[in-house]
């Protein structure tokens, strides 16, 4: 469970870090309309970082959500197998059971014809 909270964090940080990219685009276009080249570059290389980021946490956020999905399915498998295990049990069981008591019937039958 918490793999997954910590999937959904990095998704929004994400999100957050593609605000700020707009954010910083904007800059970009104001300070160049202004004229100060020098603003927009370094509001250019503030966007780069934070499209860069995202980037990142999105790929942080498919890893663990792969690692999730791994998990649940080894998890289901489990308990399958165990349930089938001791489906198996009970079956062998009950086959067990219900063939000694023919066999019982049968012996019955036979003495019951011969005696």
């Amino acid at each position: 469970m918490e793999l997954k909270f910590t999937s959904k964090s990095l998704q929004r940080q994400a999100k957050k870090c593609e605000k700020e990219e707009k954010s910083e685009k904007l800059k970009i276009k104001k300070a160049m309309e202004k004229g100060n080249i020098d603003g927009a570059r370094i509001y250019a290389e503030n966007a780069i970082r934070k499209r860069t980021a995202q980037m990142n946490y999105l790929r942080l956020a498919s890893r663990l959500d792969a690692v999730v999905a791994r998990l649940d399915t080894q998890a289901k498998m489990s308990t399958i197998s165990k349930f089938q295990n001791c489906g198996l049990i009970f079956f062998t069981k009950k086959l067990c059971l219900v063939a000694g008591k023919t066999m019982e019937k049968k012996k019955l039958l036979q003495r019951q014809w011969q005696g």
